[in-house]
């Protein structure tokens, strides 16, 4: 392990904060959905973060690369990734948005789960263009440079970015979206990490994906070629950014039947990536199988990797519940980074349900003080006070 490096955040008070109105930006179209608006006022509601082990990068962040368990920059100094989701920008999760997914009474419309079904939806109601319309003003609002900026200033250096495979070519694609991002990384010093959260067939039946059900990721050898061609066309464009901390080849691949499967397709995706870009750390996760069974990279002949955890515990009935998990969680990695020579990062976490800030405090504290890079889900949700601990910002009134 590295030493650590001698800085501090100071605690995140909590404050109300102006953000675009997405009202104005599609005229007040109203459907059976909510999606009409976002709140105009968000609020703070953790309550700090712990010290930090790395000092924030520069402008730009310099470029970053895997050096045994440790995240390093050019010189070899350990960094320290800490930092947040952007959820529900590029890859909408109704949850999470001032959405009311179920029709009302006698609608001959269908329940809204997910991106596929919430854009069939609108283009029911309003057509092609209206759906560029109404997308357009959502993207424009929920994230802008200024989210990038409070990132930074609340002393965390890292956004992870979840996109979907088949917005990317789509008439209002996400490239844009990417370059934007990826620019507005660059200028505030923030390093991005780029997250596949929804491949080609779908790497689990789960909403997130984009579109529930179709798990056809790992039956199907034509979507895992096809998801090799994604990385190749992300790995092209991004490789040399050094403000693009990594990619994260999939998002919960809980779709793998086994672990031979999963780790498989993981083979095929780096090496995709390694013919277009030789150096650029990928993240590999466990799809909720089990840090035991995770491969050993020397043996799999990966370099420039990084293994991902996520770590929820849905069935806590108290605050106190979560401890415990998390020790094991922490436990787990440190057992599994010492003999895979390999650093992990939590790429998704959150003390839910039965939350506090002083519980998430006192987890950020702990994996800090283990060296494991983490990034919270996530920056901002649409809830109000039922929301917990699960947005940085969230909504401050009802809509």
């Amino acid at each position: 392990m590295g030493g650590r490096a001698d800085a501090t955040v100071a605690p995140i008070r909590q404050k109300e904060l102006e953000i675009p109105s997405f009202r104005n930006s599609c005229q007040g179209a109203r459907v059976h959905l909510k999606t009409n608006m976002i709140p105009a006022l968000i609020f703070v509601t953790w309550a700090s973060f712990g010290s930090l082990w790395a000092a924030p990068p520069a402008f730009p962040p310099p470029s970053l690369k895997v050096s045994g368990t440790q995240i390093v920059d050019g010189e070899g100094n350990p960094i320290a990734l800490r930092g947040v989701n952007f959820g529900s920008w590029l890859v909408e999760e109704i949850w999470m948005m001032p959405v009311e997914g179920v029709p009302p009474a006698g609608s001959s419309f269908s329940k809204v789960i997910d991106h596929s079904s919430l854009w069939d939806t609108f283009r029911q109601r309003f057509g092609e263009e209206g759906v560029l319309q109404i997308r357009k003003a959502w993207r424009d609002c929920w994230i802008t440079r200024e989210d990038f900026v409070r990132v930074k200033e609340l002393g965390l250096n890292c956004v992870r970015l979840p996109f979907l495979h088949d917005s990317l070519d789509a008439p209002d694609g996400l490239v844009p979206r990417i370059d934007q991002a990826v620019t507005w990384a660059r200028e505030t010093g923030v390093y991005l990490i780029l997250d596949l959260h929804g491949t080609p067939g779908r790497q689990s039946g789960q909403h997130h994906t984009g579109k529930s059900d179709e798990d056809q990721l790992f039956k199907d050898s034509k979507k895992v070629a096809e998801c090799e061609l994604v990385w190749k066309k992300v790995a092209s464009r991004y490789g040399n950014a050094p403000e693009v901390a990594a990619f994260d080849l999939m998002n919960e691949p809980m779709g793998a039947p086994n672990e031979s499967t999963l780790y498989l397709v993981y083979d095929r995706l780096w090496r995709a990536v390694r013919e277009v870009a030789a150096e650029k750390p990928v993240m590999i996760a466990d799809g909720y199988k089990g840090i035991a069974g995770m491969p050993y990279p020397e043996v799999a002949g990966w370099k420039q990797v990084i293994f991902s955890q996520h770590h929820y515990n849905f069935g806590a009935k108290q605050v106190r519940d979560h401890w415990g998990p998390v020790e094991n969680l922490i436990a787990k990695i440190g057992y599994a980074r010492s003999r895979r020579n390999v650093p992990f990062f939590v790429g998704e976490l959150n003390i839910e349900p039965h939350s506090s800030q002083e519980m998430m405090t006192r987890v950020l504290d702990a994996l800090d003080e283990k060296e494991i890079s983490w990034t919270v889900w996530s920056y901002k949700v649409a809830m109000r006070g039922q929301g917990g601990m699960w947005g940085l910002y969230r909504g401050k009134k009802d809509l």
